[in-house]
């Protein structure tokens, strides 16, 4: 101040004074220092550029566009920084195509602007343009810099476009720069669990729960992927901690249910869905718990009500329809037990139990060829292809194809020479024609 009393004339000076208020977010002051200085030097980029940063923020919008817009230079950072905070100020005027110019009027003078980069991708995220948000930002991470915000930004528009991969090492790099980041954490466990990447996954989760340990969703997340690596005791451990920090949430009863489930606790899982549709009473996925655990259990009409249930709510998911068909079969309801597991078939083409059960119904009902396709599926895609095998012995002994019947046979005695004694007792004892020939 004392410099532009003695020395008005003195441009340096107006252009500290301005910059001092600026910092300090004085930005009337800042405006006001701008003006002098940009009226001794009018050719000055960064007096232009400094003036319309403070009108922006002193919310003279439309002035600090005009001051940006006569002005000459075109490769000066202080006008580019100029036009990304008129951005920031037309965005919070919900001026999105103004916001998106003055960020690519920055671009043009500073083509490494990171942060005009990151809100252009902002704007065109909100304005439908996935695909070009994701390419702005990937420029803006790339320029050298800590910017763990747009980091953070990239990972959730991938995740967004359901480019899950994609996302991985963009939330390893947020970990980079903050190892302790609990988003980040949480973000990846779920993306590695997406993936596949199951013992990531647990990883990712593991650190989340020792850094928060009363994060309810860290150690859902834990329980979940302990869950998929067959460590069902140490999930129900998990899932309860959930469940103590945040009771009486329908998702995380789910995912107990389950844990008990693959513990053979059908009681207990039976319980706790029951827990879980008190509070959703229109769970597809807490019907099918409910449903399998009455089928484990051998209440077969239970199982099949509960069942029914699950398909109404959840008709494009294979799960439940296999358990129904299973049900079915088990209650000789050979029709319904079919188009249960042909529905499961048609849904998720791969399962194999919903093949083996429906050349099991196809078999009972006695159209062997229809059961056919289905083993020969189960027979190339099982670790252990014995069930398969089986099927395949009984399918073609009855329909009277002996020699392909032996051929299966030999491999069975093989491949497993218990399953092929139970076989042997199973269809002497059923009469089914062929069978000496098994017998000798």
């Amino acid at each position: 101040r004392r410099v532009t009393l003695i020395a008005p004339w003195e441009a340096s000076g107006w252009s500290l004074l301005a910059t001092i208020h600026s910092r300090l977010g004085h930005h009337v002051e800042a405006a006001a220092a701008s003006r002098a200085w940009l009226r001794l030097k009018p050719e000055d980029a960064a007096a232009r550029g400094t003036l319309s940063h403070s009108l922006a923020l002193s919310g003279e919008v439309n002035r600090a566009r005009e001051v940006l817009t006569t002005a000459n230079s075109d490769t000066d950072a202080t006008l580019a920084n100029a036009w990304v905070t008129l951005g920031v100020a037309e965005e919070k005027r919900l001026r999105l195509e103004d916001a998106e110019s003055a960020y690519k009027k920055a671009l043009a003078l500073d083509p490494r602007n990171a942060l005009a980069l990151r809100n252009l991708a902002v704007i065109q995220q909100k304005t439908g343009r996935a695909g070009d948000a994701v390419v702005s930002m990937n420029q803006a991470i790339s320029l050298p810099s800590n910017d763990a915000k747009g980091h953070r930004y990239l990972a959730e528009l991938l995740m967004f476009q359901k480019e899950t991969s994609k996302a991985i090492p963009v939330l390893e790099q947020i970990l980079r720069l903050n190892p302790d980041d609990q988003w980040a954490l949480l973000s990846l466990g779920s993306a590695e669990f997406t993936v596949g990447n199951h013992a990531a996954a647990r990883n990712a989760y593991a650190r989340a729960v020792e850094l928060q340990p009363n994060d309810a969703g860290a150690w859902m997340g834990l329980g979940q992927t302990q869950l998929w690596l067959g460590d069902s005791k140490a999930a129900e451990s998990s899932l309860k901690k959930a469940d103590q920090i945040k009771p009486n949430d329908a998702a995380i009863l789910l995912e107990i249910c389950a844990a008990y489930g693959r513990q053979g606790k059908h009681e207990l899982a039976l319980l706790t869905c029951d827990r879980s549709l008190a509070l959703q009473p229109s769970s597809g996925p807490a019907w099918s718990g409910k449903g399998y655990a009455f089928l484990r259990l051998g209440r077969l009409a239970d199982a099949a009500k509960a069942l029914e249930t699950a398909v109404r709510l959840q008709p494009d998911v294979a799960n439940p329809w296999i358990n129904l068909g299973e049900a079915r079969l088990r209650q000789q309801q050979l029709g319904a037990a079919i188009d249960a597991l042909g529905r499961a078939v048609a849904l998720s083409p791969n399962a194999i139990d919903a093949r083996l059960y429906l050349g099991q119904a196809y078999l009972a009902a006695r159209q062997p060829d229809l059961a056919r396709p289905h083993f020969e599926v189960a027979l190339h895609t099982m670790p252990n292809p014995s069930p398969a095998l089986v099927g395949l012995v009984l399918v073609h002994l009855h329909a009277g194809r002996s020699s392909e019947a032996i051929g299966y046979w030999n491999s069975l005695k093989l491949r497993d020479s218990l399953a092929a004694k139970a076989l042997r007792l199973r269809i002497v004892a059923g009469r089914v024609p062929g069978a000496m020939m098994l017998v000798e």
